[in-house]
């Protein structure tokens, strides 16, 4: 139990380690411009946003 709840209070505490439960690898799934998550030149397939089931909005960024 203690472990899950460090996961979780990581996800929601750490930018990286939640972009990349939520996006995904930078390059491949997504790309990063300034605060904004970008889909540009990503291929459809790669796009999976969510796809980790931790999307609930209140660490997520905005699409460019």
């Amino acid at each position: 139990m203690e472990i899950s709840l460090k996961l979780i209070e990581k996800a929601h505490t750490d930018r990286t380690y939640h972009n990349l439960l939520l996006y995904g690898m930078e390059g491949e799934n997504y790309n990063l411009e300034g605060d904004y998550i970008s889909y540009a030149g990503i291929k459809s397939e790669n796009n999976k946003p969510g796809w980790t089931g931790l999307y609930e909005g209140s660490m997520s960024q905005l699409e460019k």
